[in-house]
């Protein structure tokens, strides 16, 4: 992850361990990367879209930025959560904001994760359509302002743990 100190509350998170070109609509076969972060198909051994797999690791990391957990272990009927999240998402989204603890979740960012997340990869969409999501396109300055609160917090913590007695 890269921060920019010089833009409040501003990271751009990049992994190009495992990057590689493909043209449009290639297919992959084999699955690569962290299993905590695979598609469906990649569990079912089908073969596989990068922009869509890709789509689904975003959204995996959406939630966890947002909610501060993971959304389930790994996307399988074996998982519960997972398959909650696909057979029951409005009791899903109910649990997380339970367990969480810290309030409601914005209706924008749960449409977004629920698209990301989506078990088919066509419904997914792409990079460029979540650009015109109303999360992505309108942030959320009072969001924003909390989360850089909450990191200052946590920060002050860091650093008396760090002194000396």
């Amino acid at each position: 992850m890269l921060v920019f100190p010089e833009q409040t509350a501003t990271a751009k998170l990049g992994d190009f361990g495992l990057a590689t070109w493909a043209e449009t609509g290639h297919r992959f076969r084999e699955p690569v990367g962290t299993k905590h972060y695979w598609a469906p198909e990649m569990w079912l051994g089908l073969p596989f879209d990068g922009e869509k797999v890709d789509l689904f690791a975003t959204g995996v990391i959406l939630f966890e930025m947002v909610v501060g957990h993971p959304p389930f272990s790994n996307a399988t009927g074996a998982d519960f959560w997972y398959r909650l999240f696909v057979k029951n998402n409005a009791e899903y989204w109910r649990k997380v904001e339970v367990i969480d603890g810290k309030g409601t979740i914005p209706r924008e960012v749960i449409a977004l994760v629920n698209r990301l997340l989506n078990l088919r990869p066509e419904e997914r969409g792409s990079f460029e359509g979540m650009k015109k999501e109303a999360w992505y396109k309108n942030g959320d300055a009072e969001g924003d302002k909390n989360v850089e609160e909450e990191m200052i917090a946590r920060r002050c913590l860091l650093d008396q743990a760090k002194k000396p007695e």
